[in-house]
This record gives structure tokens, sequence and C-alpha cells, in this order.
């Protein structure tokens, strides 16, 4: 049976990092990213508003879906990680149902302060593509307002209520990431290879920082 590995949460939690983490454990995973199909169509189109940009994130998650329920049909199992919430859930159910997959959330959740923070700090790094911040990008060129340009703390809260990030398809595993350097990684990685009977890799030794993966 395929199986399906979701990693969810909030901005700042970590999600592709911990992705990163269990693609290296578990080889024979087809990592699949949401946020690649949409940088993706971004260079390749470009948008000049917020208009644009949401249409262009409407076909990408589209392109998305089919991408996950083909690897699943085709017997493969999938990691996907992004900031899944309630809006993701009916889509993503059917994919399991229709695929008959084996599905497991990694629900990533700590202190909403100290999320906040490090997702500051992430939308401020060089690596960032520009797509998830501007209004306006072509290849090379990006301009207008900031989409998220250093919300709140309230309204990032705000959001994340609304949203809710702890969508439960399948098993639940939620973890507290409030410090990364507490996680307990071997733990989830046995946990994961007795409940989903995917073989894992030894482990890599690497010091784990407390910043926003």
């Amino acid at each position: 049976m395929s199986k399906l590995i979701i990693i969810t949460g909030c901005p700042g939690t970590g999600k592709s990092y911990f992705a990163r983490l269990l693609a290296e454990r578990f080889p024979q995973l087809v990592v699949l990213s949401y946020d690649h199909f949409k940088e993706v169509n971004w260079d390749r189109c470009g948008f000049d508003n917020a208009e644009e940009k949401a249409a262009l994130n409407r076909r990408s998650l589209q392109e998305f879906y089919a991408a996950v329920a083909e690897e699943l049909r085709l017997g493969r199992s999938v990691l996907i990680e992004y900031p899944f919430n309630q809006s993701h859930v009916p889509a993503l159910q059917r994919i399991i149902d229709d695929t008959g997959a084996q599905a497991f959330t990694l629900y990533l959740h700590g202190d909403m302060e100290t999320m906040y923070r490090r997702s500051i700090a992430r939308d401020g790094c060089d690596g960032r593509h520009p797509g998830h911040l501007f209004n306006v990008y072509h290849r090379g060129h990006a301009s207008g307002s900031a989409e998220n340009c250093q919300p709140s703390l309230e309204d990032f809260l705000e959001g994340c209520r609304k949203k809710n990030y702890d969508i439960r398809l399948g098993e639940n595993i939620p973890v507290d990431v409030t410090s990364f350097a507490h996680i307990p990684y071997e733990e989830i990685i046995r946990t994961l290879q007795i409940r989903t009977g995917l073989q894992a890799c030894p482990a890599v030794e690497e010091e784990h920082h407390d910043t926003g993966h």
C-alpha cells in the first residue's frame, strides 16, 4: 500500500527542514512540493497583480494534487509539506480515498510568538523566492507591496487561527517544534518506520539550529 506523509503547520514551524530530513532518512519517498509548482509557474508566466498571482496559485495547486495522486496510483509513497489547512482537506481526502493510500499527518506546532519570529526571519532570507512576497513578479524582477510584509503578531495569530493547520488526515503525529534543539527526531523516525513499514537509512550526525528552517 502506498503511503502519503503530510507535513503541515503554521509558517515558521520548520516544515521544509523536516521534509528534507525525512527524505534523507526515507529515500524511497517521492517528495512533492506545492511551493515548487507555484515557483515554476511564477517564473514561467509571471504576474502583474494579486488576482493574476492567485490564478496561477490555483492552477499550481491543481497540478500539485494531480502529481500526488498519480504517484500514489503508481504505488509509490509520497511526502508533501506546506501550511496545509482546512481548505485543503477535501481535496487531500479525495486523493487518499481514490488511491487507497495510507495517510500520516505530522502536525508541527509550538509557541506562536516563536513561530512568528521565525516566519519573519525566513521571509527576510536571500534564498526566499520573491514570488512569495510580492504581487508583481516576472523572472528577474519583482515590485509592488510585499504580500506579507512583516504582519503584526496579532494579524499572524488571527490568520493562523482562521486557517487551522491541525488537519488530522490519517494517523496524526503532533510534534512540538518550539525548540528545534529539543525535537526527538530519532523517536519520530522510529515511529514513522513502525507505522508506515518504510525502511529508514541510518542517521547522519548534524547540528540542529534553532532558526526558521
